[in-house]
């Protein structure tokens, strides 16, 4: 059975194929009462058609919003939504807050490898090491699987997010951790 997270980056990787630009958005932390788990993903093709979900909606319907106004055409910033963020009118239904990986992923060479990269990790096939810095392109490193065992590892600096995962995760899940 495919999870969410493969369904994700399958359908991310079809609409890519297919010359289209999408935006890949990653849960990284949240406080409080919050609707998805860090790790969660969603992705938002360059029509507005989406796959996955970062809340019950509310966070959708803006970030929808914002896609048609022009925002979030840079590699990659995180947006916080909820208390405190700068993104939303007010706080968010459920009361909590949560902070986004947005990567503006364009329809290149350089955006199919990741995305094929991502999913070989989600389908358990191979390592992956993905480190995002805000501004930046998003950057990963394969390995074979060297017999260690599986798991997942997140790590956060300044301005910088890795994640990395290897066969066998529960779930197949690829996480990163906030700012």
């Amino acid at each position: 059975m495919m999870t969410l997270d493969q369904r994700v980056i399958e359908t991310a990787l079809g609409w890519h194929h297919a010359g289209r630009a999408v935006w890949l958005c990653t849960v990284l932390q949240t406080w409080g009462s919050s609707p998805r788990a860090p790790g969660t993903m969603m992705v938002i093709s360059d029509s507005g058609e989406g796959c996955g979900s970062l809340s019950g909606g509310c966070i959708e319907e803006d970030f929808l919003a914002r896609l048609a106004e022009g925002h979030y055409r840079i590699h990659s910033q995180v947006v916080r939504y909820g208390e405190g963020g700068r993104q939303t009118q007010g706080k968010l239904p459920c009361g909590g807050s949560l902070d986004v990986m947005v990567e503006y992923l364009v329809a290149d060479n350089d955006s199919g490898h990741m995305l094929q990269a991502m999913h070989q990790a989600l389908r358990g096939k191979t390592r992956l090491l993905k480190t995002a810095t805000v501004n930046k392109r998003a950057k990963q490193a394969n390995y074979g699987d060297d017999g260690g065992a599986a798991g997942a590892s997140l790590s956060a600096s300044r301005g910088r997010v890795t994640g990395w995962c290897r066969p066998g995760i529960a779930g197949g899940r690829l996480l990163y951790r906030g700012l």
